[in-house]
């Protein structure tokens, strides 16, 4: 019924298993900082390119160098307004597509909001209609756009998907499928994950 489960241990202020906060650690500030770098770096070496038979290459640095980190987070705020919804957790299975998968909201909220946990969304579960998960479907398109083709996997959320009616579940695999072309995706074999409770079993 399941390829792989997990314990979440998120930083709940009773639990005392991870005090560590990573964003502390002289490294990791490094490596934030030096993120930012990167966009200004490739554009520069961008200006530098003249030769016509570079100008692929010239292409390549000036799209990766504006990518910086206000771009991407204006291009994250997208993502959330196209789902209206905000991915809090994926499913544990996803690292075998290195978590490369194309949220489609296809319920909200969740069968049980226990108290004890951080990473739902405290509403009651409630299934988005055909409608809504299509048009959903085609603004996702237009959101990854040629990107399309280095996706081969779908995560249906929220967090109880399988708390969706079956049918409804089947329709959504389906036209994720057709609508973003995932069978010319240049990953193969088409993966589908989300989460199920054990009551929706």
């Amino acid at each position: 019924l399941f390829g792989e489960y997990y314990l979440p241990c998120p930083a709940y202020p009773t639990n005392s298993l991870f005090k560590e906060n990573p964003f502390t650690r002289h490294a990791v500030i490094k490596a934030l900082e030096e993120f930012d770098q990167i966009g200004p770096r490739l554009l520069s070496l961008a200006e530098k390119i003249s030769a016509p038979e570079d100008e692929a290459m010239k292409d390549f640095l000036n799209r990766a160098g504006r990518n910086s980190t206000d771009q991407l987070r204006q291009k994250a705020d997208r993502l959330q307004r196209i789902l209206k919804a905000r991915i809090s957790v994926l499913p544990p299975d996803c690292r075998h597509v290195d978590y490369d998968v194309i949220p489609l909201m296809v319920n909200d909220g969740c069968l049980y909001n226990c108290s004890f946990c951080e990473v739902k969304s405290g509403m009651d579960l409630s299934c988005r209609s055909r409608q809504q998960i299509r048009k959903q479907l085609q603004a996702l398109k237009e959101f990854f756009g040629t990107d399309l083709l280095n996706y081969n996997s779908v995560y249906l959320g929220q967090h109880d998907a399988l708390g969706a009616d079956p049918d409804d579940i089947l329709f959504a695999a389906d036209q994720a499928y057709t609508i973003l072309d995932i069978k010319k995706s240049y990953m193969q074999e088409p993966r589908l994950f989300l989460f199920g409770s054990a009551e929706s079993f």
